[in-house]
Formats: C-alpha cells, structure tokens, sequence
C-alpha cells in the first residue's frame, strides 16, 4: 500500500486497526520523522517538553547550549521563520549556512550560503514576493554548517547504521553491527569560494557518482552491498517473525542470542525498568517489619510478564501509602489506597480524572483511538451522570491487552489531565455474558443486596454500631496473628491461590537479600518452602510480606519451617 493509502485507512476518523497477525510497510505518520522540516519541528517541541517538566535530560551549560539534546545544529524553516534566521544570522554574519528542500531526497536542491542575499526570495517582505511563483517559494529547511567536521583522509564522510524498533510503548529497539561509509570524491576545504562544490560537501552517492575521482562502485551494488543487505533483511525476519511464526504484535519476547544474528539490543524499557526497580532495593535498607513503616508491593500480572516494583511508606491504619511509579513519562510518586492494589487484573480497566467537559461522544472516540493501539476493544463506557463524570470503562477483549494500556497509558495526559487508571473492581456485564457467568453475577448482587439490607436492620434494632466496630478490630488483630516456630532459615508458605508458581513466588521473594530458592510440593499448590543464606535475612522477608495478597481472597501466611 502507498503512504497516503495507508494514512486514509488508519487515520483516526475510520479507527480502523490491524489485527494481531498482520503487517503493513509504512508507519501512518512516518513523515513525521523522515520529513526534515516535521523531523526538526518534532525535536524542538521535545525539547520544550522536557524541559516544562524539568527533566534533567534538557540541562543547559553555561552559555545556554543544551549539554544532553545538542545533537542537531541550529535550524529555522524557510520562509516560515526567515526572521528569526535573519536575527541569528547577523550575531555572527561570518557563519555558512546549508539549505535543504524539505520534500527531495539524494542531495538534490541542497546549496551552501553565507550571505543574506542569496535567500533574499524566501523573504516574506520581498517586495517581488507576490510575482513568485510556487517553486521559488518552496519550504527549506536552513541549518548552520559544521565548517570542521571530522575527517578521513582529508575527506568528509558519513556513516549509515541500522536500528530495528519492535516496539514503541515499551520501547524496544536492536541496532545492527554492520553499516556502511559514504566518502566525499574530493578533499575539503572550508574556503568560500568552494561552497558551489557539492562534490566537497555532500557525500550522497547521487552526487559522488558523478564525478571526476568516482569509484565504479558508485555506479552499481557491489558483492558486500548485496550480502549486508540480504543478511541485514534475514536478521530483521528473524527478530519480527521468529521460526516462520505468525508476527507478534506485542513483540516482547526477547529473542535468543542465536536468533538476534548481527543486532545487538540498543534498548529494552522494560528491561531498564526492572534493573532501576532492582539497584533501588540493594540501595534502600529493607526494613523488618510493618511497626517501622516501611513496605514493598509488587504486581505481578496474568501472564507473568511484567513486574512493576512500586516502594513507599504505609500509614498506621496500612490504607493509604505513597507510591513512586515508573513509566514513559518519568519517575512519579502518588499517594494511593493501598485497598485497591489488591484488584485482580481482569479485562476491564477504570479511569479517572478524565476532564469532564469533552462531550460524551468525542470522548469515547478519543478512548478508541487512544486505547485501540493495545488490543481489541469490546465496549467502551463513559456516562455524564453526576455521579460518573470525569470516569471511564474501557472493555478489552483480553487481559494481557488492559495489562499493557493500564501499564503504559498510567499518568497519560488526556485533554489537558493526567489519567489514573487501574483494573476494575468487577468483570463488566458483556464480560460476563460472554463467559457464561452473567446470570451467577446477577444472583450474587441480589444476594449481596439482601444480605446489607438484613444487615442495615439488625444494626439498626440492636444499635450497637461501636461494639460491633472494637469487635471487628479485635478479630482482625487475632487473625493477622500468625503463630510461628522458632527461627530458620527456611519459610514455610501457606494460603497460596492455586494458580500459584515458582517463577512468581521467585519474583516476589528475590528482591531480599540472600534468597536462595523456593521449592513446591508435589501435589499441593497452597504451600510453599522459600530457602534464604540465613535466619536474619529469612525473618526479613518473612515481615515484609506477611499477609501480601497475591489474589483478593487470598493472604499469605509465612512461618518459619519447623526444623
């Protein structure tokens, strides 16, 4: 398909989305990067944004350069912002400067200037201006020329490497150990009168194979070319559709070392996270019980592929706790109720502080487009109610699909408000209808209803609300009283729910320090042994996560293991 093809067929009007087993060969918006003036306008605008949130990527030195995000020179576009470059330009009048027609590629169009009046025609108070025609007139982008570039055997070049980006939220890109150099036919010079000389300045092989000193390997592929080429493309395969499979839209598996051929991974989010989560626990002292304050959570998902550390200080009452959360958009911390970190993932995901002036139709099309990106989307609620404005139900078809956009959207700012999402306290209704289930679910809420209505009267005839609630507490108490063997170095695990396994018990254990391993018994999944170096580290562990829910109805309970 072409680019405009694909720009009309996916564009946010038709919503219309790939399926999981399909692939297209261009991004819609891929001109966002490939166009110099789109790619320059989207480097500045991120320029911007970092530095609105502070972020110390966007530090400056001392004379106003960036030290991090200085890695394109200068840039105005032509004749949009001829008077801005015309105020740089006069700071220092001395300079050269590089035009580039935004929409031609292979050097064509490219010149070098040094004085105001060889742009003069891109000047908006040319008096000439309304006499020229279109051509003249064409969008350019001009940048300042780097008049001692780097050299190699007095000649200007450049290198060409390959980046494969699987995935953009998390991002996951592999950069390829082959590439290619570009030579310049002619030695450089900086002298004015060789500015004309595209044969000195420019290393598009358009352009080289035209002159005096060109290589005949300009002119035509040689055996290398084809072979990098052919190994470059079976690489790629290899990484985007492992053994012939059909193509993961997800892309998170990690491929083996074998299958990753030439690439070499440039950066996994995903990875970085979890290694920042882990440096932050060896650095921060793990404290030994829940008196001091001090506790850990970790979520571990559906499909076990995610682990999202989250550290923070519990209150007395163990309800409300600040959490710092990882994502895209930084490093933030929340205060949360802690009540509802124990929500099971289901397909279902809740916002809030969504803004509640958008009308409800443009908003539910705006959650499409938005949400689409991660999955099938079932059905999407939003209703203007005073009670449920400002909220939101997005129904996706699987779990794994609501797992990733409550991961990667989490603090997304939507229409001027960053969303807070988490999972449903409930299936929703077309869930449970399509499950089956949805005649139990109507019987349980008439049960429910009953049993608060019955409730509600006995409160009310024996009116005796405080004894009820110090009775509570009092049980509550005797309950989370665990009773326990002397100290070991081996825990003794029970309550576990029956989807428990290693490799989430491991997860959730090897954060400590010393932990060995964790060992089932055969034929029970409710109990568990985890093995640590020592009693001491063992009884660490054993406080910070005595009572962690894995599941809502399930608290576990460690002991030591009797010796």
């Amino acid at each position: 398909m072409s680019v405009q093809t694909i720009r009309n067929v996916f564009s946010v009007e038709n919503g219309y989305r790939l399926s999981d087993d399909q692939i297209v060969n261009h991004f819609p918006n891929h001109y966002e990067l490939t166009r110099k003036d789109l790619m320059i306008k989207n480097i500045k605008r991120y320029r911007k944004e970092l530095e609105k949130e502070g972020s110390p990527l966007a530090e400056k030195d001392e004379n106003g350069k960036y030290v991090y995000l200085d890695f394109v020179p200068v840039t105005f576009m032509l004749p949009a912002d001829y008077n801005m470059f015309v105020e740089e330009f006069r700071k220092n009048p001395n300079s050269t400067w590089i035009m580039k027609p935004c929409g031609k590629a292979q050097g064509r169009g490219i010149f070098l200037i040094n004085k105001l009046s060889q742009i003069k025609k891109w000047s908006r108070d040319n008096k000439a201006s309304n006499f020229l025609t279109t051509p003249c007139k064409e969008t350019y982008v001009i940048s300042l020329y780097i008049d001692n570039p780097l050299l190699i055997g007095g000649k200007k070049f450049d290198l060409r490497f390959y980046v494969l980006v699987t995935s953009i939220r998390p991002l996951k890109c592999y950069m390829y150990k082959l590439g290619f150099c570009r030579f310049c036919t002619v030695k450089y010079t900086p002298s004015t009168n060789e500015l004309d000389n595209m044969f000195v300045h420019l290393t598009n092989v358009a352009i080289q194979k035209h002159g005096v000193n060109a290589s005949p390997s300009l002119a035509s592929s040689t055996a290398n070319d084809r072979i990098m080429k052919y190994n470059l493309i079976n690489d790629t395969l290899n990484i985007v559709v492992p053994n012939g499979e059909i193509p993961d839209c997800k892309l998170s598996k990690n491929p083996s070392k074998g299958a990753l051929g030439n690439y070499v991974i440039l950066y996994d989010e995903e990875l970085a996270v979890i290694e920042g989560v882990d440096r932050d626990l060896k650095n921060r002292p793990v404290h030994t019980s829940y008196s001091t304050g001090g506790w850990l959570y970790e979520v571990i998902s559906a499909r076990r592929r995610w682990l999202v550390a989250r550290v923070g200080e519990r209150s007395r009452n163990k309800t409300f706790g600040s959490v710092i959360v990882r994502s895209r958009f930084g490093l933030t911390r929340r205060r949360v109720n802690l009540k509802t970190m124990d929500i099971r993932p289901n397909q279902t995901i809740y916002i809030n502080n969504i803004n509640d002036k958008v009308k409800k139709e443009e908003l539910k099309r705006a959650l499409y487009a938005l949400f689409s990106q991660f999955g099938q989307i079932v059905d999407i609620v939003a209703l203007k109610t005073m009670k449920m404005r400002g909220q939101a139900f997005v129904i996706f078809k699987e779990i794994t699909c609501a797992t990733s956009a409550l991961r990667q959207l989490q603090g997304f700012p939507f229409y001027g408000k960053p969303m807070r999402i988490q999972y449903a306290k409930t299936d929703s209704d077309i869930i449970s209808k399509m499950r089956g289930t949805f005649a139990d679910k109507e019987k349980k809420k008439e049960k429910k209803k009953a049993k608060t209505q019955e409730q509600a009267a006995a409160n009310k005839k024996a009116n005796q609300g405080t004894a009820q609630v110090a009775t509570s507490n009092s049980n509550q108490t005797s309950t989370n009283q665990v009773p326990d063997n002397p100290p070991n170095y081996i825990l003794f695990l029970t309550n576990l729910p029956e989807e428990t396994n290693e490799m989430m018990l491991s997860m959730l254990f090897n954060q400590f320090p010393g932990f060995k391993e964790v060992r089932l018994v055969p034929g029970r999944h409710d109990i568990a042994f985890v093995e640590f170096e020592n009693e001491g580290q063992a009884g660490a562990a054993r406080d910070a996560l005595q009572g962690f829910r894995i599941t809502p109805s399930h608290a576990m309970k460690i002991t030591y293991a009797k010796k």
